[in-house]
């Protein structure tokens, strides 16, 4: 009981390699007692190490499915939540998306008529981060506002903390960009302590947006140096440590650094392993190839924007495409191709606005103007 009690406690703040730990020496016991009330909570804690740690669906999520089957029939919700949410996480980064919302709308509804609060903040916050990683905004805002909302109401700075991860994620997809900004910086100075590394990656990368149109590069550079710390040290997701890497290089291209070497970061990017990160990784990588000081990269430039496209329209992520396009239009500037930029933005501002990012669109507008 108190190695499982052990892992619950590492596994909320996605230490999941320690959790694992804890718990692998006691599963053979287990198993030989028939111990089915620790039983859910130790196949979930070593299933997602597989799913957070190795990236490999393959053997997290049978683990998983098992925690959920034995918490099911012995009544064990706190397990069933638990197994619930961090598969449907996770079958949402790897484009799952009509499973990963049926397990997190499960584990809503369960929490619901538990009356369990910090269950429905959870469930509401990861059912928006799923609608976010579609690129369908006006759900993904709804969701945040309630998990807000709710959250507010405990007072308890976990909680809150992880809840505003998402709703800022979800203003800056909608386009509410001095709303993001403000929570943004807001979450930095007050929940950046409390929270999981996955609330703090989530923030980050959003906080790393926010700096980039804001161009101050150097402040991005220290957040990707302070997030693939948080990463490693965590052993959490080697695509996001990938992600951040590509983040780090495209922040120093922007403020025309000299050291950069894409080498290693281009051959990482083949052992891909989830698709939530790859195409975004692919146009900061056809940025940063755009953005040196040679002309010498800008045929590779194009590829890499292109592979983004490719990606993020095979994996249903709808703003990521329509950030692809816009990015992609900066590459048909530089060549000097004003009408092949005109129909990247106008394809960009179309699905902006499918998606309902009303402030995208009118941003893209104005660039598309700009140009005529």
């Amino acid at each position: 009981d108190v190695r499982t009690t052990l892992a619950h406690y590492y596994t909320n703040m996605d230490f999941h390699s320690q959790a694992k730990e804890a718990v692998e020496p006691i599963l053979d016991l287990a198993l030989a007692l028939n111990y089915r009330k620790r039983l859910p909570a130790i196949y979930t804690a070593i299933g997602n190490y597989y799913l957070w740690v190795e990236e490999d669906s393959r053997k997290g999520l049978p683990l998983i499915d098992q925690a959920m089957k034995i918490a099911e029939l012995d009544a064990d919700y706190i397990s069933l939540l638990a197994a619930l949410l961090q598969s449907g996480v996770f079958l949402s980064f790897i484009s799952e998306f009509n499973e990963a919302h049926k397990r997190l709308q499960q584990c809503l509804d369960f929490s619901l008529m538990a009356k369990n609060k910090t269950g429905m903040v959870f469930s509401k916050a990861m059912i928006s981060m799923c609608y976010t990683i579609e690129g369908k905004v006006n759900p993904a805002y709804e969701f945040a506002q309630e998990a807000l909302k709710l959250a507010e109401e405990t007072g308890d700075a976990f909680i809150k903390g992880a809840a505003y991860a998402y709703y800022c994620a979800a203003c800056y997809q909608k386009g509410l960009f001095d709303e993001a900004k403000t929570h943004l910086l807001e979450w930095a100075s007050l929940y950046e302590k409390a929270v999981s590394i996955s609330s703090i990656g989530w923030t980050f990368m959003y906080l790393g947006f926010t700096y980039d149109d804001l161009r101050e590069y150097n402040y991005n550079v220290i957040l990707c140096n302070k997030m693939m710390q948080v990463l490693e040290n965590g052993n959490y997701m080697p695509s996001m440590i990938i992600y951040t890497q590509s983040c780090l290089m495209r922040a120093k291209a922007l403020r025309h650094d000299q050291d950069i070497d894409l080498r290693e970061l281009v051959a990482c990017y083949e052992n891909y392993k989830v698709t939530l990160l790859k195409g975004d990784t692919a146009r900061n990588i056809g940025d940063v190839l755009l953005n040196m000081d040679s002309d010498h990269h800008l045929a590779d430039a194009g590829m890499w924007f292109q592979k983004a496209i490719e990606e993020d329209s095979k994996n249903g992520m709808m703003w990521e495409l329509a950030m692809d396009h816009a990015f992609y239009a900066n590459w048909f500037k530089k060549k000097g191709d004003i009408q092949g930029a005109k129909e990247q933005l106008t394809k960009s501002i179309d699905i902006f606005r499918e998606c309902g990012a009303d402030g995208w669109v009118t941003r893209t507008e104005q660039e598309l103007v700009s140009l005529t």
